[in-house]
């Protein structure tokens, strides 16, 4: 029992230092021994399951489900974690209204619960689906709240992620100075206390605050040093991907549409990626769909206006998506109608 809980205290740290794939093959390890302690198996589960949400690993989506569907035979721990992994499930698929009824739950369950449930910090997951799909006010109490909470657990591990998700609030609120200077707070946290889980985010943050100010040599050093950080293993996927899309704006600054578009092809890998990519950022559809037929590519870019649409069809209660549908529409269909 004392080599499975070490164990399980590595995996928890390598979570925390955004090395999530290395965090899910030591908690499956924890979960290979046998008689294991009811608390333990809660705390393995829930890295488990919180390492596969950070890498859009879905392996462990039926676990997940399972563990959801019998609930009443599991602690709050590993309930906290498996509904933040259907969570990622869930909004890689497009329906928006049952990820955030699990990042909800994942919420609720955590705040009535035990230590280790409550450090697992699933508002903060919140406060980022809240900002893709722009309630923007609900994100900014949820934030209060969440650096609150931190400070209560004096749990310094997650001391950075406020800032970096509210660089990422304040980007998507138009306040270019107050994101970038959020985001260099939070990286400066970052390395203070050792955790790195959301410096791709913050990253990203910078490239596309230069990249509006027309910075491109800024925008470029802030993709250098993303790539740098994601090389060494910091900062989780769920970073990536978002930041990915950073840096394909970051090409095209500098490149072209065309070569933007072979760098979104090189990064974003089929459909459930690009279904992904335009659940979290309303912009893409429309600059997807400009840079294809920019890049004469007319086929792609009615393809990503197609998914756009289809998404605001299955998320009617989302206005969101159908905000992000239209332009896409206008700029396809050389619609002025759609476009104003």
């Amino acid at each position: 029992r004392q080599a499975a809980r070490l164990r399980y205290e590595l995996a928890y740290t390598l979570l925390l230092a955004g090395r999530a794939a290395e965090a899910v093959t030591e908690a499956e390890r924890v979960l290979e021994q046998r008689d294991l302690p009811d608390e333990m198996r809660g705390a393995a589960e829930q890295v488990l399951f919180r390492g596969m949400f950070a890498n859009h690993d879905r392996r462990g989506h039926e676990r997940a489900k399972a563990v959801v569907a019998a609930g009443e035979r599991h602690g709050p721990i590993a309930l906290v974690g498996a509904h933040m992994l259907l969570t990622t499930d869930t909004w890689a698929e497009g329906r928006c209204a049952e990820a955030i009824g699990h990042i909800r739950e994942a919420t609720r369950i955590a705040a009535g619960g035990s230590l280790k449930a409550r450090y697992a910090h699933p508002r903060l997951h919140l406060i980022s689906l809240l900002t893709d799909i722009r309630r923007l006010e609900e994100a900014e109490s949820a934030l209060r709240i969440a650096d609150e909470e931190i400070a209560a657990l004096g749990h310094t591990a997650y001391s950075p992620c406020p800032a970096i998700l509210r660089a990422r609030l304040r980007l998507a609120q138009g306040r270019l100075d107050d994101a970038a200077a959020e985001a260099r707070a939070g990286l400066v946290r970052s390395d203070e206390v050792g955790t790195h889980a959301f410096d791709l985010v913050a990253f990203a943050v910078l490239a596309l605050v230069a990249v509006s100010r027309g910075d491109v040599d800024t925008a470029v050093r802030s993709v250098e040093r993303y790539e740098s950080s994601h090389r060494r293993g910091r900062g989780a996927t769920y970073g990536m991907r978002w930041g990915d899309w950073a840096v394909t704006r970051v090409v095209d600054a500098r490149a072209g549409a065309e070569r933007a578009i072979e760098e979104f092809h090189s990064r974003f890998l089929g459909t459930l990626e690009h279904r992904r990519l335009l659940m979290t950022e309303p912009n893409a559809a429309a600059w997807l769909t400009r840079a294809a037929l920019a890049a004469g590519e007319r086929p792609v870019g009615e393809a990503f206006t197609a998914m756009a649409e289809t998404l605001a069809h299955a998320n009617p209660g989302f206005p969101t998506y159908a905000a992000s549908a239209s332009p896409a529409r206008g700029i396809a269909g050389e619609d002025p109608t759609a476009l104003a």
